[in-house]
């Protein structure tokens, strides 16, 4: 009885938190199918909460792993064609570049049936900022990863419509199944760390970005604003959460600025709520988005968010200045001035944005009525056909 059970494996490459992973695992096992999940990392954070919602996790042995990239590759290959034998599986949902791309390959090795989850949606159009093509490797990846999958399953039809016109995929190869949040598996878990927090940005009007450091997050548009706001606002605050390769570049131009007593450098961090409670505005201005979950995040917290006009799903939720704030991708620094202006001289109601923020949030992203019949009529097309 147990073998008729039909078995997914989520193949994905991270070991943090993700909700909204985790609360897709969880939909599906709550649909009857034994779902576990494989990375190409060691265990971590996720791995600790999908065991405690009873979801099996395994992870490739860090012994079996190589320096150099490309080996790493041939790794991943060999290991997911042992272990979807082994264990029996049924359906391999690829998440993120290494295992969509390996998946590419083993799928033509292996009985079971591979869907594709693509989670990157770059745009390069915006001269002002982006003189070359940051992301070369990525878009030929995703070409092979476009050109060898049977379906692809995206969070939004902005990423969709993304596909279909710059990267010329047939659009009846694209499927979309979005993002739904179990918001239960958020919690304020650090009460002294929140204190902390409050103390420290009393009396500030605090921005904050959740962003990895990469100039396709442009985090240098908001450095420039700043630099110009604290002019006119002085108690003007900027904190930066996550890392990355352009953290270094960008902790220069703070120094070289005199913008040190505004701006904070937090990293990667467990208290990424706690830094949200605090924080005044949400700031993304990027242009390489797919359905962001730090948007959402803030949403449920009723807090204001000013994002990136046609960039990933944030067009299909935030209506500009009753829910939120769109940015155009073009002459961005102006309205980003604008906006943080007419937020800090109350000429827009913070509150009443924050509360019609969190009403989209719940409607569009919890698992209703709605939101249950995408997911059992993705599970009749792509599981039980």
């Amino acid at each position: 009885m147990e073998d008729k059970i039909q078995k997914i494996l989520f193949y994905y490459s991270a070991n943090k938190k993700s909700v909204a992973l985790e609360s897709q695992m969880i939909i599906f096992k709550d649909f009857g199918f034994d779902v576990s999940i494989l990375t190409s990392c060691d265990k971590g954070v996720l791995h600790e909460n999908l065991e405690i919602k009873g979801i099996k996790t395994y992870h490739i042995p860090r012994n079996y792993l190589f320096k150099i990239t490309s080996f790493n590759y041939i790794i991943n290959f060999i290991y997911i064609l042992w272990f979807t034998k082994k264990h029996k599986i049924n359906f391999i949902f690829a998440h993120l570049h290494l295992p969509c791309f390996v998946s590419s390959y083993a799928q033509y090795f292996t009985k079971s049936k591979f869907l594709f989850f693509r989670h990157n949606c770059s745009w390069f159009n915006n001269e002002d900022i982006l003189l070359e093509d940051q992301n070369k490797n990525e878009r030929k990846i995703d070409a092979l990863i476009n050109k060898r999958a049977n379906k692809i399953i995206v969070p939004s039809k902005g990423v969709k419509d993304y596909m279909v016109e710059y990267e010329n995929v047939n659009s009846e190869k694209i499927d979309i199944l979005h993002y739904v949040y179990d918001f239960k598996l958020y919690e304020l878990e650090n009460k002294n760390k929140l204190d902390e927090l409050n103390k420290k940005y009393e009396n500030k009007f605090i921005l904050l970005m959740a962003s990895r450091m990469v100039k396709y997050k442009r985090h240098f548009i908001v450095l420039e604003v700043l630099k110009e706001l604290v002019k006119e606002i002085n108690n003007l605050h900027l904190i930066l959460l996550d890392e990355g390769p352009e953290m270094g570049v960008l902790k220069e131009y703070v120094k070289n600025n005199n913008l040190s007593e505004h701006v904070d450098f937090v990293g990667f961090t467990s208290d990424f709520l706690e830094y949200m409670t605090v924080a005044d505005v949400l700031i993304q201005p990027s242009m390489t988005d797919a359905s962001n979950s730090v948007a959402k995040e803030m949403g449920m917290l009723s807090k204001v968010i000013m994002v990136s006009e046609n960039v990933g799903d944030y067009s299909e939720y935030i209506k500009n200045e009753e829910n939120g704030f769109l940015l155009p991708i073009h002459n961005t620094k102006y309205f980003l001035r604008k906006y943080i202006l007419d937020l800090f001289h109350n000429r827009y109601d913070k509150n009443n944005l924050g509360i019609n923020l969190r009403k989209t949030i719940i409607n569009n992203f919890t698992f209703g009525e709605n939101q249950k019949k995408e997911y059992q009529d993705f599970i009749r097309k792509h599981l039980q056909s």
